[in-house]
């Protein structure tokens, strides 16, 4: 048997996973999501369980569950069982998970590259706008454009 931590393995295959979890603590149920503090029975390593239920409304009406697994600190676990700390999923979610990916198995996902991405966007949709401007202004001497660079490298 695989005795690694799911951290270093770039897939996790759902066997692995199901025959290596167990449930500590339900957190909340609902009829379309659950959230639980499972632990890795080898290497004791905890983890947030968050599984959401999809209905696709827009064909079959299929019902698919998601798994997401956030690895979480012992402190964190603590917390969880006895401060009432938040972990509702993706407010709550800020570092690398497992989420379900090719060939029933789990990849690691990272939100703050998410994140990235909406700022790059931001910053290039900012751009177009001040070269929009620069151009209906019509001032193309090269204290304006040297302006206009300088306001461009300050985004």
């Amino acid at each position: 048997m695989n005795e690694q931590s799911f951290r270093s393995l770039k897939l996790v295959h759902q066997d692995l996973l199901e025959n290596r979890i167990e449930v500590i603590k339900s957190l909340r149920e609902t009829d379309l999501e659950s959230y639980h503090i499972v632990k890795d029975t080898i290497t004791g390593e905890h983890y947030i369980h968050f599984v959401y239920m999809h209905i696709d409304v827009k064909s079959s009406g299929e019902i698919e569950l998601f798994h997401q697994f956030l690895p979480i600190e012992n402190d964190d676990v603590l917390g969880l069982l006895f401060n009432n700390e938040p972990y509702e999923y993706p407010e709550h979610w800020h570092h690398s998970f497992l989420r379900g990916g090719p060939d029933e198995g789990y990849i690691w996902f990272d939100p703050s590259m998410k994140n990235d991405y909406e700022e790059m966007e931001a910053i290039a949709q900012e751009m177009a706008q001040r070269i929009k401007s620069f151009k209906e202004r019509g001032a193309f001497d090269q204290d304006s454009v040297k302006k206009l660079l300088d306001d461009v490298d300050r985004l």
